[in-house]
């Protein structure tokens, strides 16, 4: 709320600080995890959900700024790239929806949290270039950066979940 009477400058740092302590705050509670396992039987099917309405205001974002007048390459290509997400996502919910236990709930609703930072920037930045704004330097390395994080994010959790099952 204080951050809304801040300059922009400050604002931005006050809001990135904000979104950083939520993202690690919850593993000061990992071992209370641990002790008292977070788990119901459709804890993956909600996360999903939540996920799929991303890659649905993805789309929305996305037709927004298409003319249909001249629909071009780019837009054609945006679309592909969400499809691909989508895919790689549907592919990792089924991998891991059947193997969720109670020792991969913390750890699958956390990974979740930073699927959906990846997807939000990913497709913010996405939505800019397609309003035909120019984006930094820093905006293309994070663009890139938080791609490379959607699909480690992906793996880890296919992998974790593949890992505790077999112990």
């Amino acid at each position: 709320m204080i951050s809304t009477l801040l300059p922009s400058q400050i604002n931005f740092w006050v809001y990135f600080i904000c979104i950083f302590i939520v993202a690690v705050y919850p593993l000061l509670f990992y071992k209370v995890s641990e002790e008292n396992a977070i788990f119901f039987n459709h804890l993956t099917e909600r996360l999903s959900l939540l996920i799929i309405l991303l890659f649905g205001e993805g789309l929305v974002l996305l037709i927004q700024n298409i003319e249909l007048s001249h629909v071009n390459i780019t837009d054609a290509l945006y679309f592909v790239f969400i499809v691909i997400l989508f895919v790689v996502y549907t592919l990792h919910y089924k991998s891991t929806d059947k193997n969720t236990q109670s020792k991969t709930g913390f750890m699958t609703m956390y990974l979740h949290l930073f699927l959906i930072y990846s997807l939000d920037v990913i497709f913010l930045l996405m939505n800019k270039m397609l309003a035909e704004h120019h984006l930094n330097t820093g905006e293309i390395y994070g663009f890139v950066i938080f791609i490379i994080l959607f699909f480690a994010f992906v793996f880890g959790n296919v992998t974790a979940h593949k890992t505790k099952t077999t112990h």
